[in-house]
């Protein structure tokens, strides 16, 4: 009797298994779509412009713009601050924003630092 229950026991194990034939695959988010240019063929010396990639937020940089000029230059009367929008995180790319301090426009030179978004802020002009 004893015999017949461990055989009944190791055929439903077996029986389970069977339908577990296949390793687990793991679990992959999906990914947000992503878009590639179509090739760029010239005929000319002239390198190809770059692909468009990532760009810099305009409204995000101008609200950190003023916040650096007002906590880290310490300046006053600082006004509204303008980046142009569509300025690529490249590094070695400069671009300026410009901002109104005490009723003067001046222009902010900034120089991007590095391909993840960091870029330095320095003194208006």
């Amino acid at each position: 009797m004893r015999a017949m229950l461990v055989i009944g026991l190791c055929c439903a194990g077996a029986m389970a298994l069977a339908g577990c034939s296949e390793a687990a695959r793991p679990v992959v988010p999906p990914t947000a779509p992503t878009t590639s240019p179509p090739p760029v063929r010239t005929t000319t010396s002239t390198p190809a412009p770059p692909p468009p990639g990532r760009v810099f937020d305009a409204a995000a940089m101008s609200s950190a713009v003023r916040k650096i000029l007002t906590e880290t230059y310490k300046l006053k009367n600082v006004g509204e601050v303008g980046c142009p929008p569509g300025q690529p995180v490249t590094d070695g790319e400069r671009f300026t924003c410009s901002v109104r301090i005490g009723g003067t426009a001046k222009e902010v030179p900034i120089t991007v630092t590095g391909g993840e978004g960091q870029y330095r802020v320095d003194a208006p002009a």
